[in-house]
């Protein structure tokens, strides 16, 4: 059980790394707004950093640990494959930005709403406090997005 835990956090510390490239991509694409974009991508950075803590915590003591939904890494993949194919649309300036604040927003959307943090069940307080803080800092980003969206319509 712990192994395939551990396989769907190394899925998602990848979808993390690839939805912090998009942002990058958008920095370099309206560097007018790119402080913004750098900020959301180096906190999806820090979200891949804050998951593999958490399955160092598994490692360390996979007793502690009980899946409670199963991720499938396949339907990761798939989610990373179509962020990645936004990043390339950005990069070759076929994506306008109102259009990629509304892809951000569904990113974000579809990480909470599929609440891949709810896979695992345990009473870790070091672990459940990693979860609060990705799920936090997620909430955040499409209040942020949201907020240019509505700024980029004025």
């Amino acid at each position: 059980m712990p192994d395939h835990m551990l396989d769907a956090l190394k899925a998602l510390v990848r979808l993390e790394l690839t939805v912090g490239e998009l942002y990058k991509a958008c920095a370099l694409r309206w560097p007018e707004d790119d402080q913004f974009w750098l900020e959301v991508a180096h906190q999806e950075t820090g979200h891949a950093r804050e998951i593999e803590r958490m399955s160092s915590l598994i490692s360390k003591n996979p007793a502690q640990f009980v899946q409670a939904k199963v991720i499938k890494v396949a339907a990761v993949n798939t989610i990373i494959a179509g962020i990645e194919k936004t990043t390339e649309l950005v990069r070759t300036q076929h994506l306008l930005k109102i259009n990629a604040l509304t892809i951000a927003i569904d990113i974000e959307n579809s990480i909470m709403e599929k609440q891949f943090y709810e896979m695992i069940k345990t009473a870790d307080p070091a672990f459940l406090q990693l979860c609060h803080d990705i799920m936090e800092q997620t909430r955040e980003h499409k209040e942020h997005f949201k907020k240019r969206m509505a700024a980029q319509r004025t």
